[in-house]
């Protein structure tokens, strides 16, 4: 195990697959099956305890890291405990940004809003507790039932735009990446927005945003934040949300091109 740091089982055929800690969170294909798998992070597992955090079991796996159900010691709660990959968290601007991120959704309390408990750094891992919610992400319902009927849809708008106009109006806040993937119904059908991650404070004062980089998701960005140029407000949020209501009552998006930067010219240039 000298050469390799990473051990896991394929969940598709149960064979080892031994890869290098330099693809934790990337996609490789089994050797045996074939199937695409996420490398997980090594040295979390279930049982494993960082700091006051006892992981139960893994949730989800992204670009950013891994998401875990675990438990809070100190309080008796489960959490939802998202941990950033090593190779950001070795960056030390992103992990600055991270933080300060983490910071502001700490702000945030809306019934229709996850919420953020705490941020730091435990044995070289970065990452941010949130209130768990069981439930399922409304890209998950589509995946399934390819579309949402009206009446549901636009409830859970209705909802979503609720939380969008507390975050602006309380916080000078946005979330740049409203998306059905970002939005969980809980298990009494509430819907809850996710990951405010890469939200910005918009100093009331003032037009510029200081960012220039693209953050979003291509089908569902909004024209101006395809322009890395244009300013961004809450009126970003509310054009992702149109395109999200769209793809949740027809079962598609209205923009998708054969590349991300042709669907980023799509979204600025052709009319909806």
């Amino acid at each position: 195990m000298e050469e390799y740091d990473i051990s896991f089982i394929c969940s598709n055929c149960d064979v080892e697959i031994i890869a290098t800690d330099a693809y934790a969170g990337m996609d490789i294909t089994c050797p045996e099956c074939g199937v695409m798998l996420k490398v997980p992070i090594p040295g979390l597992a279930e049982g494993v305890i960082l700091g006051e955090f006892e992981l139960i079991h893994r949730v989800g796996m992204g670009g950013m890291g891994e998401v875990w159900k675990a438990k809070q010691e100190t309080l008796n709660r489960i959490v939802a405990l998202k941990i950033l990959l090593p190779k950001l968290s070795g960056n030390e601007l992103f992990v600055k940004r991270f933080l300060e991120e983490a910071n502001m959704a700490g702000r945030l309390e809306h019934p229709n809003i996850i919420t953020a408990y705490s941020a730091g750094c435990i044995a070289n891992f970065h990452f941010l507790a949130t209130s768990f919610v069981d439930g399922v992400e409304l890209n998950t319902r589509l995946r399934i039932d390819n579309f949402i009927p009206e009446r549901e849809a636009l409830k859970i708008v209705k909802a979503v735009a609720n939380a969008l106009n507390y975050a602006w109006n309380e916080h000078r806040m946005i979330h740049r990446d409203v998306k059905p993937s970002n939005i969980m119904l809980d298990r009494h059908g509430i819907p809850r927005l996710m990951d405010f991650g890469i939200s910005k404070i918009i100093d009331a004062e003032t037009d510029i945003n200081p960012e220039r980089e693209i953050c979003g998701t291509a089908e569902y960005i909004s024209p101006e934040q395809a322009d890395i140029s244009g300013n961004i407000d809450f009126r970003t949020d509310i054009y992702s949300l149109g395109i999200t209501t769209f793809h949740l009552i027809s079962g598609m998006v209205p923009f998708r091109g054969k590349s991300i930067t042709e669907t980023l010219e799509m979204q600025k240039t052709t009319p909806f």
